[in-house]
This record gives C-alpha cells, structure tokens and sequence, in this order.
C-alpha cells in the first residue's frame, strides 16, 4: 500500500554480516568495548600513525574476518530515518561458525520486543516470552553469514588514518559498495589496532529515495572462546503458540501479457509519464494474501503500482498524507525528498503508485487508473 521508507538495501544487511563475522585467526580475547556511541578524534600519535601500512592494515582486518571461529559480544545498533526518528535495538549474539550456530537476544528494542532465536544448520527456532509464541523456520543449506565474503568481494575498502575512540586509538577505515551490491552505500569502520575487530560502524546511502543512518557499538567482545552448546538451545515453555505458517509464492513476468495471462484478478493498465515503459511485472500469492506490481522505468528511474487486499488503514488520520481528487475518488499523497507517493483504496483492492517523480505525475498516474 504505501512504500517502506524504512528499506534499507541489501548492502547494510552485508555490512552489519561482515561486522558480526569480524575476528582474529588462532587466538582468544576479550574486549571491553563501550557499548554507547562513542566520541571519535585524530589521534595525536602522528609517529605511530605514519609507521602504518595502509595495504597492511586493509589486508589484515580482510583476512582476520574470514578467519573467525566463534564470537560473542552485545550490538547496540540505533537506526535514524528522515532526520527525525530514532531506533534502538540492543542485541546479545553469540556465533559458532565452525558448527554453524548462533544464539541472538534482543534485551532492549525501541519496538519492546524481547526476541529469542537460536538457529542451527537445520532449523531456526525464535521465542516472544511476551507473547509466548514460537516460530520455526527451516535453514537446511544455508550458511551463517555467507555474505561476508561476498561483501569484502564487493566493497572497495580503504585504510583512512588513526582516530581515537573514546580514547582509545583505531584504525579508520571507509567502505564504498561496487555495483555487483546492487545498491550504493558508504560505510565508515572504526576497527581495533590490536584485533581488528571493529568498535563501530556507521552506514549511510547513496540515495535520493531513502534517507537514514545506522550507527552499530560492539562491547562485551570475546573472539574465538570456547562456546558451550548448551548457549545453543532454547526451551519453549509447553502452552506456548505457534503461529500457523504461510506458504507463498512471487513469480515475475517480462510482459504485460504475459502477467495478465497469469493473473487471476484484473491488472492495472495506468499512464505513465511518456518517457517510462513496461519493464517488469510481479505477482505475489500466499494462502492470505494476492498481490501484483508493475515497474516502469525511464531508464534511470523507476515508477512503480500495485494492487493488494484493501486494508483498514484510515490515512486521514495520519499527518504524513494530503488528499488528493482522483476523479470521484479520494487519494492520500506523501513527499519525501524527490519520490512521492499516491494511494488510494476501491472495493476490495488498496492501490498505489509511487516513484521518484512529481506530486502530479504520480496523481496524474493514479486518476487513470482508480479501480482497475
């Protein structure tokens, strides 16, 4: 119904893995790390700081990530979103990537879940003791954070200077994702100059249409200590609920024909600004829920409609929206930076068009379609 503005690519997930999966080879430390933000200055070391090696420092904390064995340490991430919504998540990990195993607690989140998951090479269990609820999700052939190495593959990674961090001397480093990431993102790494484990990171995108930061703390850190497996099981109390699972489906088409074809409810045929055109369409079906998409693009940027189950959701009751007339119809507008969105509900069906483009194009875009 209304796009998330809260997306965050796919390069933040590889980061916050590559954070996670950072250690030393054949050795067994721990750290304490501030776990709030810390205060970052130059260094006054300028003879230590010149008697680094930039390519040593890189290749070092290169190497020591793709050599970690277990991990355990508190991450305080805090997520910031169009300049004035803070988040704050406070997490417990603990990693055995030899036996492919990890243990999460979220002991402190802005959204007041106290989360529990523990997965192996099989299975991902995960308990609310709020709501007294259990999932269960099957991990049978994956891995634990596989995209670490593809991050390192895929960033362009460069040794900045010394800075301390909270009085303590780090290595700076910076990270600049390639296109094989899909997405572009700048990530800054403050990483220790004794284990290149890193202290903190922060991320933010190349982006017009998404606008946020990530900031991550590491504390409590012990590197390659021995974890017992008892840290690897979790006990579900006996009345605890399992939600029924849904199956699903998302299946694209290159062709406008070939969605209608597939699809079992009407599809939108809007008009686009003239410079855009067809470039892909979506179907997603799960046992609740049907929904289609269409993307158009202009060759730089993409213009995008749906149409899902109609919802309960009252916009005029949010101060993010205006109305907008769509012929006999009401629409609800909202602007961030250059990309809008229109949405509006007919019958059954929710509806939207959003994209980087002008309030009228995309109102324009969404009263030749209304109910389709």
């Amino acid at each position: 119904m209304v796009p998330d503005k809260l997306r965050a690519p796919i390069l933040v997930a590889a980061l916050a893995a590559l954070v996670v999966a950072g250690g030393v080879a054949g050795t067994s430390i721990a750290i304490d790390q501030s776990d709030e933000s810390p205060d970052t200055q130059p260094t006054d070391d300028a003879s230590t700081a010149e008697s680094s090696d930039d390519a040593n420092v890189v290749s070092s904390f290169e190497g020591r990530i793709a050599s970690l064995e277990t991990l355990s340490m508190i991450q305080k991430m805090t997520m910031e979103t169009d300049g004035n919504h803070s988040s704050t998540t406070e997490t417990r990990m603990w990693i055995d990537f030899e036996d492919d195993q990890v243990r999460r607690e979220v002991v402190n989140s802005s959204y007041g879940s106290e989360r529990i998951t523990v997965r192996n090479e099989s299975q991902s269990v995960s308990y609310d003791p709020a709501d007294n609820t259990v999932t269960r999700h099957d991990t049978t052939g994956t891995t634990v954070y596989t995209p670490v190495k593809s991050l390192l593959n895929a960033s362009e990674i460069t040794y900045e200077e010394r800075e301390r961090v909270d009085g303590e001397s780090t290595y700076r480093l910076s990270l600049v994702s390639n296109e094989s990431m899909g997405a572009k993102a700048n990530a800054t790494l403050w990483i220790d100059t004794d284990t290149y484990f890193p202290k903190k990171m922060h991320v933010s995108p190349e982006s017009e249409e998404m606008s946020y930061t990530m900031t991550m703390a590491f504390s409590n850190v012990s590197l390659n200590t021995e974890i017992p497996d008892s840290r690897f099981s979790i006990e579900i109390p006996d009345n605890a609920t399992e939600p029924q699972q849904t199956t699903s489906s998302i299946e694209t088409y290159d062709s406008l024909d070939e969605l209608r074809d597939a699809a079992t409810v009407s599809v939108p045929d809007p008009d686009v600004p003239g410079n855009y055109s067809f470039d892909e369409g979506r179907i997603t079906d799960r046992d609740d829920h049907y929904s289609l998409s269409l993307t158009y693009t202009d060759g730089a940027d993409t213009l995008s409609v749906s149409k899902r189950p109609a919802t309960d959701y009252n916009f005029s009751d949010s101060e993010d929206f205006e109305s907008v007339e769509l012929g006999d119809r009401t629409g609800w507008y909202d602007g961030f930076d250059d990309s809008g969105v229109v949405a509006w509900e007919c019958g059954e069906y929710s509806y939207s068009v959003h994209g980087k483009a002008s309030k009228a194009d995309l109102t324009d875009t969404a009263r030749s379609m209304v109910c389709a």
